[in-house]
């Protein structure tokens, strides 16, 4: 692990379940970026977004966060296990070695990546009430400052269960209300997944490679009678489901649990599909009163009974349609999420030496007063500013 650096010291004492987490759209670069990370381990990196959005990209430079160890197991749902110590050093450890993958190519033309990762150093003390992370000031253009964000809010991605239905609730909600459709060749979304060299994926090596995909991995299925038009519009595929014939997989887990409806459908050329298709519209729920008209108008294309008859649940002859799945959220219950009652959580300080103040305005070529003030700092009596 990379050693520690002095940093200045920033405490946030709490983790809002209504503020939203930003984090570039460069993660994304299509055919160009790839990376993946474990439920808890993109917990941890959304905890770090939303902390960095609040600071609407007035940092002069990365700090070192300090996070109250009970509300980090609160928000990645360790609170009531007796390993959340070990549990929560192992989505560490994964966290510090995750990156955002780009590819670039030798004059030769072979393939290079090159990795950047998100943070740099951590410490978990079990005899510490605090989690301290040092994030990786190369990460910047991904965490702030960026071009175009994807903004996400915590009472819908801290519902989602699987790898697969953080990337692709990441990769989608970038396009929600810009977009109804879009289409990616599926050699590229495996790339971007670490999947191309899986060889339950790999149509040289597997004949059901890409049936494989559809299902374990977007979680849909092809309808029965289903064939492709090339000319026109496609129905869009049967979520996969569990046993107990429920709705499951990737695709039905963001739409039953988050802000937007996500269906999908392959494209075929010749024999073989090449692509997919992704349709997705915003819950009108979560939408301004502007927007939800336009909403309805565009939902209203697509007739969400495709998928067929709704299963029954069980001996309770419940039945499951996709029009109560479309509509349903996400269940929030207020014990546990006591991070948002304002009233319970004190609110952090920064605080930034002395030292790194007169330096960075040395840099500027300004005084560290001027400095300080622009940057919303007071100076404090032990010579050290606070904000």
């Amino acid at each position: 692990m990379a050693q520690r650096r002095n940093l200045p010291e920033v405490k946030k004492e709490r983790q809002s379940m209504e503020k939203a987490a930003r984090i570039s759209t460069d993660i994304f670069i299509y055919g160009q970026t790839r990376w993946r990370m474990g439920v808890r381990p993109f917990r941890l990196l959304m905890m770090v977004c939303q902390t960095l959005s609040s600071e609407q990209g007035q940092i002069p430079l990365f700090p070192e966060y300090v996070f109250p160890i009970d509300k980090v197991f609160k928000y990645l749902g360790l609170e009531k296990t007796n390993q959340r110590y070990d549990l929560l050093a192992e989505d560490l450890k994964e966290f510090l070695s995750s990156c955002v993958e780009r590819k670039t190519y030798t004059k030769r033309g072979a393939r290079r990546w090159v990795g950047t990762s998100f943070i740099t150093w951590y410490q978990l003390d079990e005899e510490d009430p605090l989690l301290r992370i040092q994030i990786n000031e190369n990460a910047r253009g991904y965490l702030i400052g960026m071009k175009r964000w994807c903004s996400m809010q915590p009472k819908f991605y801290l519902k989602l269960s699987t790898e697969y239905q953080n990337w692709f609730y990441t990769f989608l909600r970038k396009e929600l209300n810009l977009q109804p459709q879009i289409t990616v060749e599926i050699d590229i979304l495996k790339e971007m997944l670490y999947l191309d060299k899986t060889a339950s994926y790999d149509p040289k090596k597997n004949p059901n490679a890409n049936d494989n995909f559809f299902k374990y991995v977007i979680g849909i299925q092809k309808p029965k009678n289903w064939k492709y038009n090339p000319k026109g519009k496609n129905k869009a595929w049967e979520y996969t489901k569990n046993k107990n014939g429920e709705f499951s997989g990737t695709l039905a887990g963001i739409t039953q649990y988050t802000d937007m409806n996500v269906t999908a459908y392959p494209i075929k050329t010749g024999r073989s599909y090449t692509a997919i298709t992704f349709e997705i519209s915003a819950k009108a729920k979560y939408l301004s009163d502007t927007m939800k008209e336009r909403v309805v108008k565009e939902n209203a294309k697509h007739d969400i009974h495709d998928f067929g008859k709704p299963s029954k649940q069980g001996r309770s002859c419940k039945t499951q349609s996709l029009a109560d799945l479309f509509s349903s959220v996400p269940v929030i219950q207020p014990e546990e999420n006591p991070t948002i009652q304002p009233e319970n959580i004190p609110i952090g300080k920064t605080i930034i030496p002395g030292n790194t103040v007169r330096q960075m305005a040395k840099l500027q070529d300004t005084r560290p007063d001027i400095l300080a003030k622009k940057l919303g700092y007071t100076l404090r009596e032990d010579g050290n500013y606070e904000k």
